[in-house]
């Protein structure tokens, strides 16, 4: 339908319109719209119709007639991105965080020292000899079966020359002797080792020590310490007694014996 350039709202159709025509020039398009609006005259020209929802003809337009023909569209080349490859990394095991265990090494008791060459450290006195007579002696028929040498209590004892097996070693007793709980202990031995000479198979029971520190079955030589002097079992005081039997098992006096020589190391 012709455009009625006095009506602005067809005017602005009109405009809106044209400028979607390809090749729409704007300054001509408002040259056109300012000579429609002020009566000038043209020259013959095709009105413009006005088809809602149909493009306008511009065929005979001057905008149509001198605008340049349009570009042709050009597609740009297809450009692949310049983007340097990246190389997956390579799977590696992770190191395992869990500690590498250290090897133990067996645990190893402490092997028995050899502190001196004789029984006791030093010279004691006798307090009484195998086979006296005494009352206190209540587990062997008041004799006494052993050699009683006075010692502080905590005094080394060791084992005299040779190669003595441990055969029994007892550690239970208290260190009260006869006024303690345990003057029984161990047949009145109290704490003990017995040792058997494995050279001639003499035996020596050293006994009311306050600490047995030889083992069952340990095999020393002369002169390692095997436990302290005490006041342990059936004893009036602290010392060591030593109760000595040949190899037939007979009680011996240990200061007549061929270890007499070694019952103290000074």
């Amino acid at each position: 339908m012709p455009v009625d350039w006095a009506d602005q709202d067809q005017v602005q159709r009109f405009r809106t319109s044209a400028m979607q025509q390809p090749g729409a020039n704007s300054l001509e398009l408002e040259s056109y719209i300012t000579k429609k609006t002020s009566g000038i005259k043209e020259p013959s020209i095709t009105p413009l119709t006005v088809d809602t929802g149909t493009a306008l003809s511009l065929e005979h337009s001057p905008l149509t007639q001198n605008a340049p023909a349009p570009l042709e569209t050009v597609k740009p080349p297809s450009v692949a991105p310049m983007i340097p490859a990246i190389e997956k990394p390579q799977e590696t095991m992770a190191p395992s965080l869990a500690p590498t265990p250290l090897p133990v090494a067996p645990v190893q008791q402490e092997a028995p020292q050899i502190i001196q060459k004789g029984i006791l450290p030093t010279v004691t006195k006798v307090t009484q000899m195998a086979g006296t007579r005494n009352s206190v002696e209540a587990y062997s028929g008041g004799v006494s079966r052993d050699t009683n040498f006075r010692a502080a209590i905590g005094t080394d004892v060791a084992l005299p020359p040779g190669t003595w097996k441990i055969v029994s070693s007892y550690n239970g007793a208290d260190n009260h002797g006869v006024k303690g709980r345990t003057r029984s202990a161990n047949q009145g031995y109290g704490n003990a080792v017995m040792a058997v000479n494995q050279e001639n198979g003499d035996k020596m029971i050293f006994q009311h020590l306050s600490a047995a520190e030889a083992k069952e079955g340990d095999v020393l030589k002369g002169g390692t310490r095997i436990g302290k002097t005490g006041n342990s079992g059936n004893s009036t005081g602290p010392n060591l007694g030593i109760e000595y039997q040949d190899k037939d098992g007979r009680i011996r006096e240990v200061t007549r014996s061929q270890y007499a020589p070694y019952l103290f190391a000074q």
